[in-house]
């Protein structure tokens, strides 16, 4: 029995090749009694290689790898969390409590609120100038109405004035009665309304509670105009003073909103800029910059420092806010 040299496989009596590997039968050796000897390969023999690309040529055979042609660039600071809807590559650090836009640090601190309905947070700068517009719009409509209860007591009170004085002169009571039924026909009628219908109320309790009969009538009408009489005095004084206060309060307020929406717009339009312009001067930004030409903080910012700006900006947030609670604490 033969096997063949190379591969070790049993060759068929008479066979020309080994039908394993092809290598001539002629090279095949006989079977003895030992175990059939093999060439071992090389050390290379038979072993695949690996080429890079390239051939390997000039980095010794260490495979190189090429990035994208598109460099790489950073996330965005959106992507560590909000930012602030004005200047979108600050933080936010706060929601405005009234609509709930994301606010950096500035306009945090410059849009605080110290008082009112919003004590102890801010409001953003679309909302400061929302409650701007709101305080103007309420305070033309309490002084609207103002104006008319003001022309109304007045002419109430001469109306009452006059039947006082013709009521004191038809008495023959003298000057002094006469002055008195003035003065107090003329503070009815700087209320007339109101002491009309206490009037009446009270009378109406007088006679259910007296058992509906005309003493209890009497003793209503009676009791019930003097406790009114007293009342309307304190009744007309007290709203002429309230009305003559306010409009003086509120004389200037129309104006000090408007300047301090107006402080607030330029300096929202001074951050803004800088901004889009960080690391350049003051000087160089008006010089290139015909946005910021009549803006008032800019120029502001040539002779201030920031800190100085900034506590102006919440000095006219607080104007607002005060001028906001007067006018919403008159009821006209």
């Amino acid at each position: 029995m033969a096997f063949c040299t190379k591969c070790g496989n049993r060759l068929e009596e008479g066979a020309a090749f080994c039908t394993a590997c092809g290598q001539p039968a002629g090279a095949a050796q006989q079977q003895n009694n030992a175990a059939p000897t093999f060439d071992p390969p090389s050390a290379n023999k038979g072993i695949p290689t690996f080429t890079p690309p390239g051939g390997g040529s000039g980095n010794g055979g260490i495979p190189t790898f090429t990035p994208p042609a598109q460099a790489f660039s950073p996330p965005s600071r959106s992507a560590y969390g909000p930012t602030c809807y004005y200047h979108t590559d600050d933080p936010a650090v706060a929601s405005c409590a009234r609509c709930g836009k994301y606010m950096c640090r500035d306009c945090y601190d410059t849009y605080g609120v110290s008082s009112g309905e919003y004590e102890g947070n801010a409001l953003c700068y679309d909302c400061t100038r929302e409650l701007v517009a709101e305080n103007v719009q309420i305070l033309k409509q309490n002084k609207s109405k103002i104006m008319t209860t003001f022309i109304a007591a007045i002419i109430g009170m001469v109306i009452g004035g006059i039947i006082g004085i013709m009521i004191g002169v038809s008495s023959n009571g003298g000057a002094g009665v006469t002055i008195l039924l003035f003065f107090l026909f003329a503070m009815i009628g700087g209320s007339f309304w109101t002491f009309l219908k206490n009037w009446i109320l009270r009378a109406s309790g007088a006679i259910s509670g007296g058992g509906c009969n005309l003493i209890s009538l009497i003793v209503g009408i009676v009791v019930g105009g003097v406790i009114e009489e007293v009342l309307s005095v304190y009744r007309t004084i007290r709203k002429i003073i309230e009305c003559i206060v306010y409009l003086k309060r509120t004389s200037g307020f129309i104006e000090s909103d408007s300047e301090a929406l107006r402080q607030m717009e330029d300096y929202m339009e001074y951050t803004l800029v800088r901004s889009q312009n960080k690391g350049v001067d003051i000087e160089t930004l008006l010089q290139e910059n015909s946005q910021l030409a009549n803006n008032s903080v800019a120029q502001m910012a040539r002779t201030q420092s920031d800190e100085q700006i900034e506590a102006n900006m919440r000095n006219a947030v607080a104007t607002i806010n005060e001028n906001g609670e007067i006018i919403r604490d008159f009821a006209a």
